[in-house]
């Protein structure tokens, strides 16, 4: 589970070691304290009364939605090359090797 807290000038943080919120009585300025590890577990984060954020608890999951179109895919892995895992670029190296760019064309 992540827990995201929204705020009135529309900062948003995720806090996705926050499992557990410890909401607090109305008379302290204290709002509620994100805890890791449960009830018991350490604080991460703590909201004043007075901040007007909105706390939101998410499921640990992704969505995903890739491109099937490959044209598109290739225009994401180059708009983006620095963020792709080194591991993932060194093989892509080593495939696009096998292409003569001056012919345009795959070497036999």
């Amino acid at each position: 589970m992540s827990i995201t807290v929204r705020y009135p000038n529309g900062q948003a943080i995720r806090y996705h070691i926050a499992d557990y919120v410890e909401w607090r009585d109305g008379n302290e300025p204290l709002a509620a304290v994100l805890r890791a590890g449960g009830k018991e577990g350490r604080a991460v984060a703590v909201l004043l009364a007075n901040s007007g954020a909105i706390v939101e608890y998410h499921n640990s999951c992704e969505v995903s939605n890739p491109t099937t179109d490959k044209k598109k895919a290739i225009e994401i892995v180059l708009d983006d090359l620095r963020a792709i895992d080194s591991w993932s670029l060194a093989n892509l190296k080593r495939k696009l090797q096998q292409f003569n760019a001056k012919r345009l064309e795959w070497k036999p």
